[in-house]
């Protein structure tokens, strides 16, 4: 086994990176809430990591600008590559470790699906996957429930999904 050790040198420089990437994170985050609060009169409250990935410096930033990390733990998987066929789509919110089923499974009391609206093709087909995600429900013998509104989409959140 070998044992590494760093000099406090090395373990500035460290310090220093994270620190850097936590003020770009930073910036970047308030100068998005600035924007999104111009054109919607609402100051943005949840945020979700890029591919959602997190560590301790990602942590801190959205705590320190006041964000509230939504995850997701259901996942489309709608934007990967190559790009899925609708049918495809489909296929990962009915099964496998991504599914609506799998959440269910693992316990999940609120789903909240990973969708990418850039993706045209997930415009086009979103009625085919919410029935698709509404019959997952079913059959796992629960009954669907989708919120229509803000206050709903707000509780959920919340709640943690």
């Amino acid at each position: 086994a070998t044992t590494e050790i760093y000099t406090t040198e090395e373990s500035s420089a460290a310090s220093d990176v994270y620190k850097r990437q936590a003020n770009a994170l930073e910036c970047d985050l308030i100068r998005a809430k600035h924007r999104i609060e111009s054109c919607t009169g609402q100051i943005p409250q949840f945020v979700r990591a890029t591919y959602l990935d997190r560590d301790p410096v990602v942590n801190y930033v959205y705590q320190q600008c006041q964000l509230r990390h939504v995850g997701a733990n259901v996942y489309s998987k709608d934007f990967a590559e190559p790009h899925p066929s609708p049918s495809e789509v489909r296929e990962t919110l009915r099964c496998g470790p991504y599914s609506v089923a799998n959440a269910i499974e693992k316990g999940a009391r609120q789903l909240i699906v990973l969708f990418h609206d850039l993706n045209p093709i997930t415009a086009e087909h979103l009625d085919d996957y919410i029935a698709t995600i509404a019959q997952a429900t079913h059959d796992a013998n629960r009954e669907p429930v989708f919120v229509k509104t803000r206050e709903a989409a707000l509780r959920v959140a919340m709640e943690g999904g």
